[in-house]
């Protein structure tokens, strides 16, 4: 956690800004007045997000932009503090049956904004509704695979019955997304339009929402840890990352996420508090193992071997990424430094790819049996994505590797990717913690958001691979044994760096900016948390 009124890891970033302050653009800020010492009641805070949310209904949203979007509406079953520790939250205690096959729950007194009361009923309704195939809930793989019943024992007790131990499940399925309450006489009215105005618990209530514009939440006076001192919490869609800057800087914007290191210098030196921390995210190129073309491995490790990772982090990041072994983070305990690395080596990629065939053409483009070596390389402009697929698109072309970039906005380009319609993408995901979440990325051949397509594959030499993939993580999912864990996370690390599953690149800092008169606000998992927050000004 990392707060205005508390130390934060690697705030200052003041040794590099002299390499940027001729990019600054606009006047610093006027010297802060003395801070106030108590909470003053109030104000908007805005938020800057660069794509409207997947939906507003969390059952139907799996990304993080949509769940900053949506997550001062609604409460999780459990929460996380700053090291990871699992605290209460609508669950004010819970227990664990010594078979680990039963989790009893006890649920604190409150209600949803529209004034249903919050009880065990309403969570066997978010979770049957996860369950439930007609509802296309994207939190339905992460529930047990033996099957999950959920019992209501009296209206402030629920229990979780489970049919096989699944090692995870408190932190996951209990303390994350996926446990988010929604008030079920909400849903039951509303049916379909619950996904533009949802009702949870949260210290914030939805009050309007305008698709690609702007999201605008109202203070919940009713909260169970007290009203918020804010009066309202704006999310604005800025698609470009330049303006999202030019409008903070302005004074128009309180809370910048994924900012680059260039933008936070800047707006350092402008005089705005930038949050850097190390995220359990990782940045990959994406295989799509169900098409032909990609299931060649020799294609797959010239691809890996062709990227310049560390010139990307030096002039790109400015030093704040680390490169990537596997998907595991230095700062998981699942890191793993026996894990192959991969290095930049284009003359070995030139040769993987003469020995396999694929010749040099006229035109600088491989070929082979008279078809060019050309890749459907999938592309969205969120954030910094383009300019990454721009530069391995460029660094690919050097070993003579021709993508075709087919670029989508950021829902269609979700879907595309969930359905398989590229060859490879520069991607990115991030674990909820390096705790409990393993590698870090999808590696799991079912997992929704499997990073190499092998759901799709039904025969050939690929199946072998995923279903050897399938049995690491089976027993995964029924060993609590820390040792073990490791023991097999390595294992599935070394598989993928062995089958170049993916090509890993790096793990980029957590880099937040946010408006010096923000007070009080907590910045858990990646998420900036604003209930107790305030504005002095």
């Amino acid at each position: 956690m990392f707060s205005r009124s508390g130390p934060a890891i690697r705030v200052s970033m003041t040794v590099l800004l002299l390499l940027l302050l001729t990019l600054a653009v606009g006047c610093p800020r006027q010297a802060a007045v003395p801070p106030a010492d108590q909470p003053k009641q109030g104000g908007e805070v805005v938020i800057a997000v660069g794509a409207s949310p997947t939906s507003l209904d969390p059952a139907l949203q799996n990304d993080w932009n949509s769940f900053r979007v949506v997550n001062a509406m609604f409460d999780r079953l459990v929460q996380k503090d700053d090291k990871g520790n699992l605290v209460p939250s609508l669950a004010t205690r819970w227990e664990v049956a010594p078979d680990g096959l039963t989790y009893t729950l006890h649920l604190r007194e409150t209600t949803f904004h529209d004034g249903t009361k919050f009880d065990a009923h309403a969570v066997k309704f978010t979770f049957d509704r996860h369950l439930d195939p007609e509802v296309g809930s994207r939190y339905r793989a992460w529930m047990p695979e033996a099957g999950l019943r959920v019992e209501v024992v009296d209206d402030r007790t629920v229990r979780f019955h489970l049919q096989q131990i699944q090692a995870t499940f408190l932190p996951i399925a209990l303390a994350e997304w996926s446990s988010l309450a929604v008030s079920p006489t909400a849903v039951q009215t509303q049916g379909a339009a619950f996904a533009q105005s949802p009702v949870g618990t949260g210290p914030f209530k939805f009050k309007e929402y305008v698709h690609d514009s702007h999201l605008l939440l109202e203070r919940n006076d009713q909260y169970w840890v007290g009203a918020p001192y804010l009066d309202t919490v704006r999310i604005r869609v800025i698609p470009e990352a330049s303006t999202r800057v030019i409008e903070m800087e302005a004074g128009n914007v309180d809370i910048l996420y994924d900012v680059l290191p260039r933008d936070a210098q800047r707006l350092e030196a402008a005089g705005f508090n930038v949050v850097r921390g190390a995220s359990n995210r990782t940045e990959f190129i994406s295989f799509n193992l169900s098409r032909e073309i990609m299931s060649e491995l020799a294609l797959r490790r010239a691809i890996a071997l062709a990227i310049d990772r560390e010139g990307i982090i030096e002039h790109h990041w400015l030093g704040f990424a680390v490169k990537a072994r596997a998907g595991a983070a230095p700062y998981s305990p699942y890191y793993d430094d026996t894990v192959p690395v991969i290095e930049y080596n284009v003359t070995e990629a030139k040769r993987i790819l003469d020995e396999a065939g694929w010749r040099v053409g006229p035109d600088g483009i491989r070929q082979r049996d008279g078809r060019p070596l050309r890749l459907e390389m999938l592309a969205t402009d969120r954030g910094h994505w383009m300019d990454m697929s721009l530069v391995v698109q460029d660094q690919l072309r050097q070993v003579g590797i021709d993508t075709h970039l087919v670029t989508l906005e950021w829902g269609t380009y979700l879907t595309s990717w969930v359905e398989g319609k590229f060859d490879l993408t520069f991607h990115g995901q991030g674990s909820f913690s390096s705790d409990t979440m393993d590698v870090g990325i999808g590696l799991d051949p079912d997992g929704y958001w499997n990073v190499h397509r092998l759901n799709l594959v039904e025969t050939g030499p690929m199946l072998a691979i995923a279903n050897q993939l399938r049995a690491m993580y089976d027993e995964l999912g029924v060993t609590i044994d820390l040792a073990r864990r490791k023991a097999i996370v390595s294992e599935i690390q070394k598989l993928s760096q062995d089958q170049q599953l993916a090509a890993y690149l790096w793990h980029p800092d957590g880099l937040f900016v946010l408006s010096p008169d923000l007070r009080d606000y907590r910045i858990v998992n990646q998420v900036v948390y604003l209930e107790r927050a305030w504005l002095d000004r």
